[in-house]
């Protein structure tokens, strides 16, 4: 789901147990991504960030 606030926009992704590295994958397709906020929709907490990597 794709979503535009503000002129920004807002990649939201879910996963199951154990699909977070897919989902993440996916979501770096996109060249214009450079974090992910990940969240924990159980608790609504925020777990961590992922940023990109170049190597």
């Amino acid at each position: 789901m794709t979503c535009k606030m503000t002129g920004l926009n807002l990649h939201i992704a879910r996963s199951l147990p154990g699909e977070a590295d897919r989902a993440i994958r996916q979501l770096f397709e996109l060249d214009e991504l450079a974090y992910i906020d990940v969240h924990n929709a159980t608790y609504g907490c925020f777990v961590a960030r992922v940023e990109r990597f170049e190597s």
